[in-house]
């Protein structure tokens, strides 16, 4: 987890090709004994307010096994 996720995405739009694209794959924010704690995780509608926050574009929002969601953004 990092303390200013709208700097880290920021900064990763900064460094991304106009044609590439930024790949989020997270920790679902369901109750689990894997992985980070509960409080400190973004649902997927959070992630995609904050990449969009930043002026990126969603280009697909899915599921990715019974513990992760992906999100695949663009410039």
């Amino acid at each position: 987890m990092t303390k200013d996720p709208v700097k880290v995405l920021m900064n990763a739009k900064r460094m991304v090709k106009e044609t590439g694209r930024i790949v989020d794959l997270d920790w679902k924010k369901d109750p689990m004994e894997l992985g980070p704690p509960l409080e400190i995780r973004f649902s997927e509608d959070e992630a995609i307010r904050l990449i969009e926050s930043v002026g990126l574009k969603i280009l697909a929002v899915r599921n990715s096994g019974p513990f992760h969601y992906l999100i695949v953004a663009k410039t």
